[in-house]
């Protein structure tokens, strides 16, 4: 089951990275790091955190460009 912590932070940071471009670097990292840390406190497996990244980016991005106009 992929963690839906890391896929919300994923999908924030996508999101409000397309709206904020200059945020982007902070947002990414801040988004990785949530994954990280649910391994390091053994809420998860490093699989599901992968999972769960690989889900959010791509369709987050897709969503932001094509349904709100930002490019």
């Amino acid at each position: 089951m992929p963690s839906s912590h890391t896929t919300h932070a994923g999908i924030a940071a996508v999101c409000l990275g397309v709206m904020y471009p200059k945020l982007r670097a902070f947002l990414y990292t801040w988004a990785a790091l949530v994954g990280v840390l649910r391994v390091y406190h053994g809420a998860h497996r490093p699989s599901a955190v992968v999972v769960g990244a690989l889900l959010a980016y791509p369709l987050a991005y897709i969503v932001a460009t094509r349904s709100w106009g930002v490019r």
